[in-house]
């Protein structure tokens, strides 16, 4: 079985450090591999550092703690980046005096990293010494309880829900501007450097990318959450061609969101794949596409400082729809516009995104309450709208952004609350 000692090194090293007023804390947990040693064997309390060319390992401790007044622990994690190497010897060392202050035998272990598709393993260690006063002299007054918590789970969870609001936002896919599209010139296919959203993972492709003699395949964006268990966590983003290429997980257990950016045809022509902004500007595009609109629609733009019930947009707006975080608003149910303000039911909070769209369809806008008074009124709406949407373009918009409705189109139909509440009947001829 393994076994452990403090060795006499550290009794003089202790001393020297206390009465020095220095904490006696060592900075390094050393790995190495003793040719022919038995960890089943009394370790001498006189041994001391390995010759260098057996060490394979000497880390930096990871986290130190007080167990009680004369106990201290000291932890180190490896994580499959590291390797590949064996070791039957672990010593607790301070490096600038290269003291040795603990030494453990245990019998010959591996340590591999995840490489070729194989997967290697994490290692985490923890030494605890023991002596009088350890607290005191070693002058760490952290519980060893405040670290040694795994929260792994908790962390991964919090990943989890931003990767599902960014998915919410920008959809399984969405590219900015120019990154990530296909350029070709000759047999050389150039992939634009840019900001990608993949599977609600945001990735950068900080250089242009370069392929050659691409055919009858699809190139895609695969992006995957990646780190170490005590390091930075970023998007790793790989190219990859494939004719079918579907959402994995590695062997490393890392999981992979992919995206089409292009087609390739057999005779090297590009189809531009991509899907290309957040949700919100998809929604303007389906709005255009389905009124068949030629005038360009304008937009007023607006991050929410937070517990705003109103806005007023630099337009004369008599009407509009109005997103926030891409998601499209109810008129007289989530807001109100009246005399060019638009009051909210319930405060922006804190970086909401406005998108208030205007020079819309008339079609597109909802109207009144429905009850009793404002019946006949909204037959009368519904059946202008049946006429609207067999127009196009100018036939119903003004291009002029201070007169959204062009003369003529029955604008005043939409009436303001205050005006609806005083309606007591309407005649309808037919």
């Amino acid at each position: 079985m393994a076994q452990s000692i403090v060795t006499r090194a550290f009794e003089a090293w202790n001393v020297n450090k206390v009465l020095d007023g220095k904490p006696a804390v060592p900075d390094k947990i050393i790995f190495a591999l003793i040719p022919g040693q038995d960890e089943n064997q009394p370790i001498s309390r006189d041994e001391g550092m390995p010759a260098a060319a057996m060490i394979k390992n000497a880390p930096d401790i990871t986290q130190y703690g007080v167990l009680n007044d004369n106990a201290v622990v000291y932890s180190v994690v490896l994580d499959t980046s590291v390797g590949d190497w064996d070791y039957n010897w672990i010593g607790l060392a301070d490096s600038k005096t290269n003291t040795v202050l603990m030494i453990v035998h245990v019998r010959t272990q591996q340590k591999l990293k995840t490489k070729n598709g194989q997967q290697g393993n994490s290692l985490t260690r923890n030494l605890s010494m023991q002596f009088d006063g350890a607290a005191e002299a070693t002058q760490i007054n952290v519980s060893a309880q405040t670290w040694q918590i795994d929260f792994s789970a908790r962390l991964a969870g919090i990943d989890e829900m931003q990767r599902l609001i960014t998915l919410d936002t920008f959809g399984n896919a969405a590219f900015l501007a120019a990154g990530f599209e296909v350029v070709r010139a000759g047999e050389q296919y150039t992939v634009r450097k840019g900001i990608g959203y993949v599977g609600g993972l945001r990735g950068e492709l900080t250089q242009e990318q370069t392929l050659n003699g691409l055919r009858s395949t699809k190139l895609y964006a695969d992006f995957s959450y990646q780190g170490s268990v005590v390091g930075k966590w970023q998007t790793a983003v790989t190219l990859r061609a494939a004719n079918d290429l579907k959402n994995y997980i590695d062997a490393a257990g890392f999981a992979h969101y992919v995206a089409p950016i292009a087609s390739i045809d057999a005779s090297g022509n590009v189809t531009d794949l991509r899907v290309l902004g957040a949700r919100y500007d998809r929604d303007i595009d389906d709005i255009k596409t389905r009124y068949a609109i030629k005038t360009d629609l304008s937009a007023w733009q607006y991050t929410a400082k937070g517990d705003e019930l109103t806005l007023s947009p630099p337009y004369t707006l008599n009407a509009c729809m109005i997103f926030i975080n891409g998601v499209e608003q109810a008129l007289n149910y989530s807001y109100s516009l009246e005399e060019n303000t638009i009051t909210f039911a319930e405060a922006l909070l804190k970086g909401d995104f406005v998108n208030v769209v205007f020079n819309v369809p008339l079609s597109t806008q909802g109207a009144l309450t429905n009850d009793s008074e404002t019946n006949a009124l909204l037959y009368e709406i519904d059946k202008l709208r049946a006429e609207v949407r067999g127009l196009t373009g100018n036939n119903f918009l003004s291009s002029d952004k201070n007169n959204l409705i062009a003369a003529g189109t029955d604008a005043g139909l939409f009436l303001p609350e205050s005006v609806l509440q005083k309606i007591t009947g309407i005649e309808v001829s037919n």
